[in-house]
């Protein structure tokens, strides 16, 4: 049960990454377009054309970064989903499976077993009262 829910908390930590890094790429996005239209921001308010242009730079090598990130969790949450969805829950399922099938077959013998002592109880009751019969 626990390995299960590992594999749903490992996929839900790898979609709150990919958001977390696609708000990232936006931000960069939205920047690079503010220093791109010329508009001064907090960021490159005192900054000269240069070290603007290399800020430009550093944002468009970000956004790239960003978009090869977020093509990685693409293709990794796939991976995962496949992963749990054919080789995870089916192996959940047989486990499960095999632990319910051993439970029942541990319950039928003791009721087997719960069964003769009965069987042996009455027995040995029917017996008691024969002697007694015999003796009167």
């Amino acid at each position: 049960m626990r390995g299960m829910q590992e594999a749903l908390d490992g996929h839900s930590k790898v979609v709150q990454m990919r958001r977390d890094a696609e708000d990232k790429m936006k931000a960069s996005k939205t920047e690079l377009e503010k220093t791109s239209a010329g508009k001064a921001t907090f960021k490159n308010f005192f900054k000269s054309n240069s070290a603007k242009d290399t800020m430009k730079i550093a944002l468009e090598q970000s956004i790239q970064k960003g978009e090869k990130s977020l093509n990685d969790f693409s293709e990794l949450l796939n991976y995962i989903t496949i992963f749990d969805s054919t080789i995870a829950i089916e192996e959940f399922k047989r486990s499960k499976t095999t632990q319910y099938k051993r439970m029942l077959r541990a319950f039928s013998e003791c009721e087997i077993s719960n069964a003769y002592l009965l069987s042996q109880l009455y027995n040995t009751i029917l017996h008691v009262d024969e002697m007694k019969q015999e003796e009167m």
